[in-house]
């Protein structure tokens, strides 16, 4: 079978017994930066780059650090104990580094994460932002490297990995100064890297095989290093190579579908991706609420019969809340944020998307695979939490 053939084949996915396959992955929009960007420098296609990637990120980031921001006022003035906003140092509660929040930079000139952010996921949100300041000369040189064969772009996509893996192991977790900026650095170029190897890969039944296999046997070994940590064989730090086959897992899933690809496709699982944004920055303040009352509230403490009670109600606190700021926040924010347009440009609308008709690729980042696979964001940014 062709490559152009496999490529449009019909799938089925989910409940739906026929649904079109992806175009050509050279077609998908979602490389729409890379191809206008790329060539040559252009200030205007960078300014609408930063406004697309900050309708994505920044509502749910300001709607959760202004919520909380209120929950960490309350508690310091009442002086009463009870965990630091889940990190070892307490962050500076005053105006000033309330804007510094709000604008996404809190982590670009501190050295570790403790005391960094109001809320703790959010270290990442602002290294994200880093990472979306510097893409447009990123861009230059992927742009350059857009012909290499697969095979070299996959291989220094898993290399740009190395580093953290390596000092993960050597230096004690990921506790050394500037870690991050490492960890985003790295997520960030490896994620481009694989994207321009998949993309030069055609789409064959043999791919598809190859690479559902590919997918199974690097989660596996995942798995094998984590279990050799937990068990203390070896270093207690080796789990932290895992880092390096998550390119490679990541490459692997956007080439198959059959298998994990197959199950990341339907319906439910593309929810929990979806939600997954909204997720990663609730589960902090709801669990950090709940503990502080805990400790605070004799008759909720551990072990007692309304503390067991609660524990599973922070779950589930957790995944409402986290899909209803999806549905009812972060969604129309996005939409009305992108329908304000640019200055110097028409206003561009986000259209709603109809149960029939799948919405397009948003233009493409290399960190949107986390946004597309659940969990996948928690495993890039493991270790979120402020002291953590």
């Amino acid at each position: 079978m062709s490559s152009r053939t496999a490529a449009h084949r019909p799938l089925a996915h989910g409940n739906r017994s026929r649904r079109e396959a992806p175009q050509p992955v050279a077609k998908i929009r979602s490389l729409t930066y890379l191809d206008k960007l790329g060539s040559r420098p252009s200030p205007s296609g960078w300014v609408r780059f930063w406004w697309a990637r900050a309708c994505r990120i920044w509502p749910v980031h300001a709607l959760v650090t202004a919520l909380f921001g209120i929950w960490l006022f309350y508690k310091a003035g009442t002086g009463r104990p009870g965990p630091v906003a889940y990190q070892t140092v307490q962050p500076v509660l005053d105006f000033p580094h309330w804007v510094e929040q709000m604008l996404m930079v809190q982590m670009w000139h501190r050295e570790a994460l403790a005391g960094s952010s109001w809320v703790g996921p959010a270290w990442s949100i602002s290294a994200e932002w880093a990472a979306y300041t510097v893409f447009p000369v990123l861009v230059l040189v992927l742009w350059r490297l857009r012909n290499a064969h697969p095979a070299l772009l996959g291989a220094l996509g898993v290399a740009a990995m190395v580093p953290l893996g390596y000092l993960s192991t050597t230096e004690t977790g990921l506790d050394f100064p500037y870690a991050w900026a490492l960890r985003i650095g790295s997520g960030f170029v490896s994620g481009a890297l694989i994207c321009l190897a998949v993309r030069r890969i055609p789409r064959t039944d043999k791919v598809d095989r190859i690479a559902g296999g590919v997918a199974v046997l690097a989660a596996a070994e995942v798995l094998v290093l984590l279990w050799a940590d937990s068990a203390k064989v070896g270093s207690t730090n080796d789990s932290a190579l895992a880092v390096i086959a998550f390119p490679v897992i990541v490459g692997a899933l956007a080439l198959s579908t059959r298998g994990p690809s197959r199950w990341l496709s339907t319906d439910t699982a593309v929810l929990g991706g979806k939600v997954s944004f909204a997720m990663y920055l609730v589960h902090i303040p709801v669990f950090e609420i709940g503990y502080t009352l805990m400790d605070w509230h004799p008759r909720l403490a551990p072990g007692t019969g309304l503390g067991t009670l609660l524990l599973p109600q922070m779950f589930m606190a957790t995944m409402v809340l986290s899909y209803l700021v999806h549905r009812f926040v972060e969604e129309p924010a996005r939409r009305s944020m992108r329908g304000f347009g640019l200055p110097g440009r028409s206003a561009v609308p986000v259209p709603r998307v109809s149960a029939e008709q799948p919405e397009e690729p948003a233009p493409w980042s290399p960190l949107d695979a986390a946004d597309r696979i659940p969990a996948a964001r928690a495993g890039v940014m493991a270790g979120s939490s402020g002291g953590s």
